[in-house]
């Protein structure tokens, strides 16, 4: 039997529909990885999203989870997520309150800013793929987040 295509789910700042550069950076590092995405703006959570926030395999959040989420700490439970600076310091609090397994990039590069300068679109992309990768290349879960280290990025001059 096939392995479905895990699901990422990519929370951000905002109402559905305008997502900063930045999630639909995080999308595309999903996507470049040969794995699903969702977009999901954290402020006026509906019954779809809300479905697709607790089916999704792992999160690339900008935002923090809804605080309804923490009614179903099951649906959470030791599933990979990273955080991107839009709403960094709040979702990496809700990454911890709901048990998540956060993938952590190493240190970032001094420049990476939450303009959405192309360095930190780059930055925000290998976050996405990293999520990705934890979820596509372990057949027993995700791999251990020494083993996820991004590429390192190069400073232009």
């Amino acid at each position: 039997m096939a392995r479905k295509t895990p699901l990422i789910a990519v929370v951000h700042n905002g109402p559905q529909g305008s997502a900063s550069p930045l999630a639909f950076a995080a999308r595309d590092g999903v996507a470049e990885s040969g794995v699903r995405s969702v977009l999901i703006g954290a402020e006026g959570v509906g019954e779809a999203q809300w479905a697709a926030l607790e089916s999704a395999d792992g999160y690339v959040l900008g935002a923090p989870l809804p605080d309804a989420a923490e009614a179903r700490p099951a649906a959470w439970q030791g599933k990979p997520a990273t955080v991107f600076l839009d709403g960094a310091a709040a979702a990496a609090g809700t990454v911890r309150r709901l048990g998540m397994r956060r993938i952590r990039p190493g240190p970032l590069p001094g420049w990476y800013s939450s303009c959405a300068n192309e360095d930190a679109l780059d930055t925000v992309r290998r976050l996405g793929a990293l999520v990705a990768l934890a979820l596509r290349n372990a057949p027993g879960g995700p791999r251990e987040p020494a083993d996820l280290r991004p590429e390192p990025a190069i400073r232009p001059r």
